[in-house]
């Protein structure tokens, strides 16, 4: 009975968890916990990440500035985020503000889309609650797509680097773990053949 006691000891938490409907990020620093959320964060994932945690409340990152005494610095684009002081960071890449006034009418232009290179070659991994544009091959990412494709993510934040588990890694290939989605719209191998 000791050892499943003890047992809690040798696993440690994550540092980073991204949460399956992705509208929710949340950071634990030794200062406390910090959230970042999107419209319909759900409160129930957010308190069973505390109690995972053991903390009793989260604050939210800041739009710009410092918080956790220094563990996450944040400017309107991008915040720089290292729960360790001795450790590598991770940088949470946000929407950039829309140039322009939304129309009174017709069809809304779409947002501003949240650029790879903004955080490339920066962190130990890249994060953010809408989909990453562009290409960054030496960062890893965690966005709106990889939660689409595996669902809730995790990231440990050591020193040789990112750890990064995705539900659909944990759960593995089985009959009742749903198979990877795919976009509707898919490229066609080879052209239609001519008709006469």
């Amino acid at each position: 009975m000791a050892g499943g006691l003890l047992s809690g000891l040798a696993v440690a938490p994550p540092d980073i968890l991204v949460s399956a409907d992705r509208r929710m990020l949340a950071v634990a620093t030794q200062a406390g916990v910090l959230t970042e959320r999107s419209s319909g964060g759900s409160r129930l994932t957010r308190e069973s990440w505390l109690r995972n945690w053991g903390e009793q409340e989260a604050t939210m990152i800041p739009k710009e500035g410092a918080a956790a005494e220094g563990a996450v610095l944040c400017t309107a684009l991008s915040c720089e985020i290292r729960p360790h002081p001795d450790g590598p960071s991770a940088i949470l890449l946000r929407q950039p503000p829309r140039d322009t006034a939304r129309p009174r009418r017709g069809p809304a232009l779409p947002p501003p889309s949240v650029l790879a290179e903004t955080g490339c070659g920066k962190a130990a991994v890249m994060l953010s609650l809408e989909p990453i544009r562009g290409w960054c091959r030496e960062t890893p990412r965690v966005d709106r797509f990889s939660v689409w494709r595996d669902g809730a993510h995790a990231v440990w934040l050591a020193r040789d680097g990112a750890l990064i588990r995705s539900d659909r890694q944990a759960r593995g290939e089985r009959p009742w773990v749903p198979p990877v989605p795919t976009p509707r719209v898919q490229p066609q191998a080879e052209p239609f053949a001519e008709t006469e």
